[in-house]
């Protein structure tokens, strides 16, 4: 996954932060709000995890689940389902998004710089080295960037 395409990804949440309040229930019964703190916390946490992980102790597994996303390549909505700890109820103003999103971009570098089996554990796709967790990073952040497009254009 080239790591450009993420960026841009990251440039284009922060553009939609104007359009936080927006709501249209019949694309998401969340806001535009929630899509970008959701998106930017999973971003972070994964980032984090990731470069804090040993890269020792990574160890490949073919993953049928995995394999048949990477096969579609995007995510189907309503199939995934968000993880408590980053279902936010609080309201953001626009000021703590782009903190948090900065926040994300800082961790994002520090990720870029691990080696190659440094990784994260997804819930439902296993363990995920550099190179997979940086696939994820864009499909989970497009994903979102499209529920967004679609709420804004409603």
């Amino acid at each position: 996954m080239n790591v450009n395409k993420i960026t841009l990804l990251l440039a284009e949440l922060k553009d939609h932060i104007q359009h936080k309040s927006v709501l249209n229930e019949d694309v998401s019964k969340a806001s535009v709000e929630w899509h970008l703190s959701h998106t930017i916390q999973i971003f972070s946490a994964i980032c984090k995890n990731a470069t804090q992980s040993a890269p020792e102790e990574y160890q490949y597994a073919f993953n049928k689940n995995r394999f048949k996303i990477w096969l579609i390549g995007y995510i189907p909505r309503g199939i995934g389902r968000s993880p408590k700890a980053f279902l936010n109820q609080e309201e953001l103003t626009e000021e703590q998004l782009l903190a948090f999103l900065n926040r994300a971009e800082e961790l994002f570098e520090d990720f870029q710089k691990v080696s190659k089996n440094h990784f994260f554990t997804h819930p439902i796709f296993g363990q995920l080295n550099k190179k997979r967790t940086l696939w994820f990073l864009h499909l989970h952040t497009k994903h979102h960037l499209k529920i967004i497009r679609d709420i804004i254009k409603k």
